[in-house]
């Protein structure tokens, strides 16, 4: 069975309003290496710090969901802040306006897939 993965971690955020956090990028780069050590052929994007845009997220889930088979497993690991409401911040996130499209909502993903399916 094939994998295809997206590792994602931020601590620096470009908004100074949201804290650093000091452990979510090497949580990602470290599973991120543990995943290609280990599985042959994995195909897997990392996005780590500035790299972690709105974008550049979801243009990566987005591209793996529509590259991927019917038996092919998919992992997406995200380390970084998340809101009370479910909405995962991404780097370029504006902690003055969540309701924008810089954060993804955890339906973000299954929405996604549900287009695909």
């Amino acid at each position: 069975m094939a994998v295809k993965a997206v590792f994602v971690g931020i601590d620096r955020y470009l908004d100074p309003a949201i804290p650093e956090l000091s452990g979510a990028r090497r949580d990602a780069m470290a599973l991120w290496a543990l995943f290609t050590d280990t599985i042959e052929g994995l195909a897997a994007r990392r996005l780590v710090d500035e790299e972690a845009t709105h974008s550049q997220v979801s243009d990566a889930i987005l591209g793996t969901l529509e590259d991927a088979q019917a038996d092919e497993l998919i992992v997406i690991i995200f380390a970084g802040h998340g809101s009370p409401d479910g909405r995962l911040l991404l780097s370029d996130t504006d902690a003055t306006d969540l309701g924008n499209h810089q954060n993804l909502r955890g339906q973000s993903a299954a929405g996604m897939l549900e287009r695909l399916l």
